[in-house]
């Protein structure tokens, strides 16, 4: 009845109080009628009275009320909606207006941002050429990312280049590989991004195994180390070998010595092919390159020692007559590690370790003017080697040979040494091969400062073989020690008493009769200090009163 007669308050009113669940449909339904009749403002009050001001904002919209769109997007709606309204009410105008609407409300870079958020690029960049001059790359950078999501990459291309990023053009195209074009635009627009085009072209050719076309594009680059490196670890040692060759110099005998090394784990060559290719580069002068192919039998699974210590010393020959002085020493050192490590073989503990890797290599290629190794030899000094073809020798075991073979080795370690000035090593090489006279009288001659080392290093050596006996003559207290350490108490208190010390007798006395009390056996230490005396040295009473509680 109210609503016939057009009383919607007095309708409302009784159902508000007899039919609230139907309230809100109920002011929607009047709100639409209202709408459609034209009364904006009552529509609007039953829009808001059902809480549906997005209705009401929508009614004002269509009928282009954009006032009391954005009225009430601010009052029910907050930050978001009014921002949202605002832009679309821009929308709406034309260019100029559009802009003058957006700085009132302060919301052009906003609304710029949501334009190319919705896909409306055109209204973007109309508010761009008209008052925002300074965003127009960023609108063309994201209509070139949506251009190319689209796989419309000519387009692309152009809002990339107008964006300022000719790279992400770039990278476009490589990402399609689609390589000509991608090489086109970096030649172009990005020239810095041209050797990651051929890099990237590249590495797709090796996956293929296309290596022509790999190395083609890695020249281009400027990366032969690249394509040198995938030869490498393919096996392909002679283009790898090639490309050092023509655009990599400086790595070439780096190159030539790991294609020697793989070879040696092969059993593709051996010690005879060094020693052949050596001869072969001394026959035309090439003195440097012979003494690096004598030195690869460090490398070696050769257990001829006689014929590496032979061939080494070749080396050394060969640097000290043709080579600087300081060139020839660096050569030097390293043929005497080597021969120190010789050390291993003989022990049974496989090939010769590597030692310093390019010595010979640092050696360089100038020449000095030639000089010879000045022997230090004299009878004093060195004295003769057993002749290992001498018959008496036929009978020695093979352990006395080991032992010879060492002595060798470390003699001449020792003699390099001394002809490079370093008497320093040459001392520690004749320790290492036991030659202990022959180093105590060279250090008592040229290094003073050694002579203590080396009989403390004689010491030891006789300590460690048990040679009791002769370390008695050079140092007592160290044979009494090393009996001690093999628990021999009574031998070494019978050495202390021959010496005809009573400190150093005492001193070992109380020693044994401490631990014979920590054992408990105090009948053995009293009858100790009957046998050898009871010192009155203040520090053994505590010993005595130990005793006499006991």
């Amino acid at each position: 009845m109210y609503k016939k007669t057009g009383r919607i308050d007095d309708m409302m009113r009784l159902m508000e109080k007899y039919d609230v669940d139907d309230v809100k449909d109920t002011h929607l339904q009047v709100a639409a009628d209202l709408e459609e009749k034209g009364d904006l403002r009552e529509a609007e009050e039953h829009y808001l009275l059902a809480g549906d001001w997005k209705s009401a904002v929508n009614m004002y919209r269509n009928a282009e009320m954009w006032n009391d769109a954005y009225r009430i997007a601010k009052q029910e709606g907050g930050d978001t909606a009014q921002k949202q309204i605002a832009y679309l009410w821009a929308k709406s105008l034309n260019s100029n207006a559009a802009v003058k609407l957006l700085q009132k409300f302060n919301l052009l870079d906003e609304s710029i941002d949501y334009a190319c958020e919705n896909g409306a690029f055109d209204f973007a960049f109309d508010l761009c050429r008209l008052e925002a001059k300074n965003r127009l790359p960023s609108v063309h950078f994201k209509l070139a990312q949506q251009l190319e999501e689209e796989g419309e990459f000519e387009k692309a291309e152009i809002h990339y280049i107008e964006s300022g990023r000719p790279k992400e053009v770039v990278l476009m195209y490589v990402h399609d590989q689609d390589w000509e074009n991608a090489e086109r635009v970096a030649k172009q627009y990005s020239p810095e991004a041209l050797s990651d085009v051929y890099i990237r072209q590249a590495r797709m050719a090796i996956e293929q195994k296309n290596f022509p076309s790999a190395e083609s594009c890695l020249l281009r680059a400027n990366r032969p180390e690249i394509i040198l490196r995938y030869y490498k670890e393919s096996g392909m040692w002679q283009d790898a070998i090639r490309i050092a060759r023509d655009y990599m110099p400086t790595e070439l005998q780096h190159l030539e010595e790991e294609f020697d090394e793989v070879q040696l784990k092969s059993g593709a060559k051996g010690v005879l092919s060094f020693i052949a290719q050596a001869r072969d580069w001394e026959s035309q002068g090439e003195y440097i390159r012979a003494i690096q192919c004598y030195l690869k039998v460090k490398d070696s699974q050769e257990t001829d020692v006689d014929l590496i210590v032979d061939v080494l010393k070749r080396a050394a020959e060969l640097a000290t007559k043709f080579l600087s002085d300081d060139e020839a020493s660096a050569i030097l050192d390293e043929i005497t590690e080597i021969f120190i490590h010789l050390k291993r073989i003989l022990a049974g503990h496989g090939h010769i370790s590597r030692g310093r890797s390019n010595q010979s290599t640092r050696a360089g290629h100038a020449f000095a003017k030639n000089r010879r190794r000045q022997q230090i030899q004299s009878a004093h000094l060195f004295l003769p080697v057993a002749n290992m073809t001498d018959k008496k020798e036929v009978g020695i075991s093979k352990k006395k040979k080991k032992e010879n073979a060492l002595i060798r080795v470390f003699i001449e370690a020792a003699e390099l040494f001394l002809a490079s000035n370093q008497p320093e090593n040459a001392i520690k090489a004749f320790l290492l091969g036991g030659q202990w006279a022959k180093a105590k009288q060279l250090a008592m001659e040229f290094v003073p400062d050694l002579a203590d080392f080396v009989d403390e290093k004689y010491r030891e050596s006789l300590k460690q073989q048990g040679r009791l006996g002769e370390l008695m003559d050079v140092d007592v207290v160290s044979a009494i020690d090393a009996l001690l350490e093999q628990g021999e108490w009574e031998k070494a208190l019978e050495t202390a008493r021959q010496q005809k010390n009573q400190p150093l007798l005492d001193k070992y006395v109380a020693l044994y009769a401490t631990e014979l009390i920590k054992e408990k056996k105090y009948a053995e230490a009293t009858v100790l200090f009957e046998k050898y005396g009871a010192s009155s040295n203040p520090n053994n009473f505590n010993i005595y009163q130990k005793l006499v509680e006991e």
